[in-house]
């Protein structure tokens, strides 16, 4: 199209018995550049804008002087040589905005991340149309807290009817639901004289959870009871074990212990959960302190990963770990329970969603865990010397780690933040 508008101008810049030709022109593109402004046409996701480049502010202007002194000097070529490249110039401005209209992205991020490890993301240039699209270039914003803040992705050329998968990685400092901005989709096709660009959803969200540390021997031998061959058996014992409650039915599990009265009257199978009431129980409970500065935020940060660092120790000696954060979710008289993988994951991510200013704290939570379970080691993970619940004398240990103490912290969890 831009090539036709060229050669049609072209040829009637050869007449050159009308001078005030060359000035319609010159209106006439005006007029059809404005009219372009005022009704873009948009992509499916977002509007298309044209700004000319460092470039495009030289040579417009300079196109559209040849067009006046054209007017003004008696000569054909000149004339004709003027109107060729004011309308090759004033062509890219529609080039550019079909080029750029031809692009579909799609972005897809990791669903779970660790808060200073790397996460894949992967972006999608899909181009449904019948004509290529050039030198494509996307700007993918993360945010302050990732690494690095911003991604630009370029391509040069995406096929008709094909896609083109560019994939690279990020890393989030901070726990939370991360959800990427709207990026941006560019393009200086043809010329480099204008570039057209518009703005995308592409919707992808990541949950980061807390760091974590390594356990050291120290807190081992705490949460074994001292006996480092502590383990649970979870094979029930005849005579020995006891109803620990309702759940549903997962695959694996023993069909001897379908509770078949709640599965009729509920309409899913339940299953009967057993324990040994001597089997070792860890409650690890997660405080809030009362610094809201900067320092109080990193200090919270900090009691969060050694939280999730101590459940993941306990889980793996072989104890029935219970967390309390004192929110919603949390079944009462038990906080989070986490006996297997499933829920460990879901502890995780309870972990990376809590808040150090908001909910209410553990106490009454993690009262109502105590008085259930007496014999069960305790871990209190404080940020200053706020007022803890008073632990009863039946638990076999109890251990208090002050996050905002960093020698303290690293005698029994090493490599937090």
């Amino acid at each position: 199209m831009g090539i036709g508008v060229a050669l049609a101008l072209g040829l009637l810049g050869l007449l050159d018995s009308l001078p005030f030709l060359f000035l319609s022109i010159a209106v006439g593109q005006l007029l059809l550049a404005g009219i372009a402004k005022r009704r873009p046409r948009d992509t499916p996701f977002g509007a298309i804008r044209l700004q000319p480049t460092a470039l495009g502010r030289f040579v417009f202007p300079a196109t559209w002087a040849l067009v006046l002194g054209a007017i003004f000097v008696e000569s054909a070529p000149f004339r004709w040589l003027a109107v060729l490249l004011f309308a090759g110039a004033a062509s890219t401005w529609p080039a550019a905005r079909a080029n750029v209209s031809r692009m579909r992205l799609a972005r897809t991020l990791d669903r779970r991340a660790r808060a200073g490890a790397p996460v894949s993301l992967e972006v999608r240039f899909q181009n449904p149309t019948s004509r290529a699209a050039t030198a494509i270039a996307s700007q993918i914003a993360l945010g302050a807290s990732a690494h690095p803040s911003s991604i630009e992705v370029a391509v040069d050329e995406v096929a008709a009817g094909s896609e083109v998968v560019a994939r690279t990685t990020a890393t989030f400092e901070r726990r939370g639901l991360r959800r990427l901005r709207p990026l941006r989709v560019a393009s200086r096709f043809p010329l480099g004289l204008v570039q057209a660009a518009f703005d995308t959803s592409a919707a992808a969200e990541t949950l980061v959870r807390p760091c974590e540390g390594r356990a050291t021997r120290r807190l081992v031998r705490r949460l074994t009871g001292d006996a480092a061959a502590a383990t649970r058996s979870r094979r029930p014992t005849a005579g020995a074990d006891e109803m620990f409650g309702l759940r549903d039915w997962r695959d694996g599990d023993d069909p001897r212990r379908i509770h078949w009265r709640t599965t009729a009257r509920r309409g899913t199978r339940t299953f009967v959960e057993r324990r040994d009431p001597t089997s070792r129980r860890v409650v690890v409970a997660l405080s809030r302190g009362n610094d809201r500065t900067p320092e109080g935020d990193r200090v919270f940060e900090r009691a969060v990963s050694v939280a999730a660092t101590v459940v993941r120790a306990a889980l793996r000696t072989g104890a029935s770990v219970h967390l309390v954060l004192g929110g919603a979710g949390e079944r009462p008289g038990e906080g989070l329970r986490v006996e297997d993988r499933r829920d460990h994951e879901a502890a995780l991510d309870a972990l990376a969603l809590v808040r150090g200013d908001g909910g209410r704290a553990p106490a009454a939570a993690l009262a109502a865990v105590l008085a259930r379970h007496r014999k069960a080691t305790v871990v209190r993970v404080l940020c200053d010397d706020e007022p803890a619940v008073d632990v009863p004398t039946g638990p076999r240990a109890s251990l208090d780690l002050r996050a905002d103490r960093p020698e303290e912290v690293r005698a029994h969890v090493r490599g937090v933040p």
